[in-house]
């Protein structure tokens, strides 16, 4: 018992984590003051990491295995390199402790994923007092949501989806109720890429390698027919992208009498002839950009001090618009090589559901939106997944 107590203490670091934006947005919203995200989070992360080599009576020591070693000294070159062009305020140590060392360091362990995932949940009912402020639209012509509040409220809905598929317990049927029902808010005020992040977990628990009754699914004709059905249905939609756009907000708007924002920004986009909302125009601009400095790259949140853009809402582009080919390819390839490897872990039904959790915590957000340095979600993946060599049964 003792002993799950302490590992325990790592679930809800994690936890805290990732639910860091929804927490700040609450005691904003609660007490009509600026939460600062850093200061705030760090210090419970570092209480929280306290009692836990408190209990532990031993020294905090971190497993090195050659790809980790190589992936932190790449990280830390390329954070010196910053310092040095920018100065210490362009990036500070506070900022670079809370969103890269400590989620990074935090996540190399061995975690019993259904209490991360029952954390997260548990986390969300803090939002209750203040949960209609949290839906408040910052875009008027739309009634959309703030980005920020949809992608922070994705987190304990994509918990709930995988911890109902998972873990199932009747004594949490309230939290289920209560994910789904953000679930539904979101759908109806949120934006495109949190309609995205909802479905996809969705789909990807119907056809993962584990089934509802927790056994590993068999390669049988009638899975890999239905897994061809769903991948050829996915082809038809992105080419005909624009018309099921069109016809679903019809339908949603008109006969249902239903106003979907993230349907009617893309219809509105549509018309302008520009779905992307201006990212493409944004990614070729960094491509560019990458081509006059290919090897070494600008340096960490460099793209905002280069352009007239914070960031380049790309995770790959991002890496190598500021680590370049050097610093920056390195993270690509061990991101790309830890997805195949998921797809292909068997054996480890927490393993999977864990790496599946943190991944659907990147992706598709940092696909087309947030900024890697000022979410720590990606580096919770990293450290995940380089914990070690291979998962441990």
């Amino acid at each position: 018992m003792k002993e799950k107590k302490e590992k325990y203490l790592i679930e809800k670091t994690i936890s805290i984590i990732l639910m860091a934006e929804l927490v700040c947005s609450i005691i904003s919203n609660m007490f009509n003051i600026h939460s600062n995200v850093n200061i705030t989070i760090l210090a419970i992360e570092m209480l929280l990491l306290v009692i836990y080599l408190f209990t532990k009576k031993t020294k905090f020591s971190v497993s090195l295995n050659l790809e980790k070693t190589i992936f932190l000294f790449f990280i830390f070159i390329l954070y010196a390199i910053t310092i040095y062009k920018f100065g210490l305020s362009h990036y500070n140590l506070v900022y670079f402790c809370f969103y890269f060392i400590i989620p990074f360091f935090v996540a190399s362990h061995d975690v019993k994923c259904e209490k991360i995932l029952f954390y997260c949940m548990i986390i969300s009912l803090l939002s209750i007092p203040v949960f209609e402020k949290l839906f408040t639209a910052e875009f008027y012509g739309l009634e959309q949501m703030s980005m920020g509040n949809a992608y922070a409220l994705c987190v304990p809905v994509v918990a709930g989806i995988l911890h109902f598929t998972y873990y199932f317990n009747k004594k949490y049927i309230f939290l289920y109720l209560f994910e789904l029902y953000i679930l539904i808010r979101l759908l109806t005020f949120g934006n495109r890429g949190v309609l995205l992040e909802i479905l996809l977990p969705i789909i990807l628990v119907r056809f993962s390698l584990y089934d509802r009754s927790n056994q590993k699914r068999k390669l049988t004709l009638n899975y890999i027919i239905k897994c061809s059905i769903v991948s050829l249905m996915f082809l038809l939609v992105v080419l005909n992208l624009n018309t099921i756009i069109k016809i679903m907000y019809d339908f949603f708007n008109n006969v249902l009498n239903i106003n979907i924002v993230s349907l009617k920004k893309a219809t509105i986009l549509l018309e302008n002839d520009d779905l992307s909302n201006g990212r493409l125009k944004i990614y070729s601009y960094a491509i560019d950009l990458i081509k006059n400095k290919p090897l070494l790259g600008y340096g960490i949140r460099s793209f905002g001090v280069i352009t007239s853009e914070s960031w380049p809402h790309n995770i790959f582009i991002q890496l190598i618009f500021e680590g370049g080919l050097v610093l920056g390819l390195f993270p690509i390839i061990l991101f790309v090589k830890n997805i195949i490897f998921i797809i292909r872990q068997n054996d480890d039904k927490n393993a999977f559901i864990t790496h599946l959790f943190l991944l659907l915590m990147v992706i598709p957000r940092f696909l087309f939106s947030s900024d890697i340095w000022l979410i720590p979600y990606v580096w919770l993946f990293f450290g995940y997944s380089l914990r070690n060599n291979k998962f441990k049964n």
